[in-house]
């Protein structure tokens, strides 16, 4: 859900930024990707907003493995490795990679910028 909005939020952009200048200001993407549909769900308008309502969705557990990854997975990490940092089991690591909250690839995990940015920000206040 997260990459779909990103995508439809970047899209609405477009109406007023050229590819380059869009590719440009997504170094700071939490502020550019926004002004979703008014249509739709408050959640559904800003990346920020769907981020934090997904983390709003998690069990305690969860939400703490994400809190936790949210410090150290910005590199791929090991299983093992993701399982100590997050202090996570298999299973809170399949339904947050199965929330598209972590990604997992050639058996590595990473938490996506955006998403880790999210939560940083909202564990400093």
């Amino acid at each position: 859900m997260v990459f779909r909005l990103a995508i439809e939020l970047a899209a609405a952009r477009a109406k007023v930024l050229s590819p380059a200048a869009l590719l440009e200001r997504l170094d700071q993407r939490l502020p550019v990707l926004t002004g979703g549909a008014r249509d739709v769900p408050k959640r559904q308008r800003t990346l920020r907003d769907t981020i934090a309502w997904s983390y709003e969705l998690l069990d305690e557990s969860r939400a703490d493995a994400l809190q936790a990854g949210a410090v150290f997975l910005s590199v791929a990490s090991p299983l093992a490795a993701a399982e100590r940092v997050a202090d996570a089991d298999l299973d809170t690591l399949t339904s947050l990679v199965e929330n598209s909250l972590v990604r997992q690839g050639e058996d590595r995990f990473r938490m996506l910028e955006t998403i880790r940015e999210v939560r940083s920000r909202t564990a400093r206040g």
